[in-house]
C-alpha cells in the first residue's frame, strides 16, 4: 500500500470505529470533540446553538426547522417495535441537509422517546432542559441504500419519507431508518427524493475509488456495489405499490441508492498531528 495512504486509512477506520447515529452532544465535551479535530476525524461539530458546522468542501444545501423525525434500528429487539413511528416522535428538530449528510439536532430538554434505536432516551420523567445539551442525529450519505415515501391515497401529501441507511457491523449488516415528517406535497417531496437519490450515487461512486485504495471492502462487494449504485442512477422512477391496511390505504413510492455499508466521511483534505 502507498505509505501516503496509511494515516488516511487509520483516520477512516477509526471514523467508521467511531460512528453512532445518534448521541448526546454537551459543551462540557468541546476539549474532547476540538481534540478529534485536531486528529483529523471527521465527525460533526456544532456551535452553541445547535448549528452545524461544515467540514471543509462540504455545503449546506437545505435547512429545515420544527421538523418531526425519529429514528429505527430495526435489529433492536423493543417492546415498541410495532408502534407507529410518528408516536411521540419529538418534532423540534433542526434538519441539515448537506452535499454529504443528514444531521439533525434537538435540544435535549424537548425530547420525550426517540424510536426504537436507543434506551438511553427513553424516560417516564419530565425532561430537564439543560443548557445547549442536544441530541444528534448523523447519517453519511455514503450509508445511503434507499428512500421510502409513503402516500396517503386520495390526498397530495407525502405522509412520511423514510430514508434507509446500512451499515456493517463485523458480519452483520444494520439498517437504520430516519422518518422524516411534515415535509410538503407529494410532488415536491417526490422532486427532493430524486435529487436526494441522485447526490448521494454520485458521491458515493466517487468514494468507491477510495474504498479501493484503502481496501475496505472486497474486490467482489465493490463490483457489485458499484453496478447496483449505477443501475439506480440511472433510474428516474419510482417503484411503487399499495400498501392496504386495516382503516386506510397508502401508496408506497420507492427509490433505490445501493448503498456502501460503511460511514465512509469524504474529506476533501485531512489535518494531522
Amino acid at each position: 500500500m502507498n505509505k501516503n495512504l496509511k494515516p488516511q486509512r487509520d483516520i477512516i477506520s477509526q471514523s467508521i470505529k467511531e460512528y453512532q447515529p445518534l448521541f448526546l452532544y454537551r459543551p462540557k465535551d468541546k476539549e474532547y470533540w476540538d481534540k478529534k479535530r485536531r486528529e483529523g476525524l471527521a465527525q460533526f461539530y456544532l456551535k452553541e446553538k445547535g448549528e452545524l458546522i461544515p467540514w471543509e468542501g462540504e455545503k449546506i444545501l437545505k435547512v429545515f426547522d420544527n421538523v418531526t423525525l425519529n429514528v429505527k434500528d430495526d435489529t433492536f429487539k423493543s417492546k415498541f417495535k410495532k408502534m407507529r413511528v410518528a408516536k411521540r416522535a419529538p418534532n423540534k428538530w433542526k434538519l441539515f441537509f448537506t452535499t454529504e449528510r443528514i444531521v439533525a439536532t434537538i435540544p435535549y430538554g424537548k425530547t420525550l422517546k426517540i424510536g426504537d434505536i436507543v434506551e438511553l432516551f427513553t424516560t417516564t420523567f419530565k425532561r430537564q432542559s439543560h443548557k445547549n445539551y442536544y441530541v444528534v442525529g448523523y447519517f453519511p450519505h455514503s450509508m445511503l441504500a434507499g428512500i421510502v415515501l409513503r402516500l396517503k391515497q386520495g390526498k397530495p401529501t407525502c405522509e412520511h419519507i423514510a430514508f434507509i441507511y446500512k451499515n456493517k457491523l463485523k458480519n452483520r449488516v444494520v439498517n437504520y431508518t430516519l422518518y422524516f415528517f411534515n415535509y410538503g406535497p407529494q410532488k415536491q417531496s417526490e422532486e427532493f427524493c430524486l435529487k436526494f437519490k441522485n447526490l448521494a450515487c454520485k458521491l458515493q461512486l466517487n468514494l468507491l475509488k477510495l474504498v479501493k485504495d484503502l481496501s475496505l471492502l472486497s474486490q467482489s462487494e465493490l463490483s457489485r456495489i458499484r453496478s447496483k449504485i449505477t443501475e439506480n442512477l440511472e433510474e428516474k422512477e419510482f417503484e411503487v405499490r399499495e400498501n392496504r391496511e386495516k382503516f386506510k390505504n397508502t401508496t408506497i413510492k420507492t427509490l433505490y441508492v445501493g448503498g456502501i455499508p460503511l460511514p465512509i466521511f469524504p474529506r476533501i483534505t485531512y489535518k494531522y498531528l
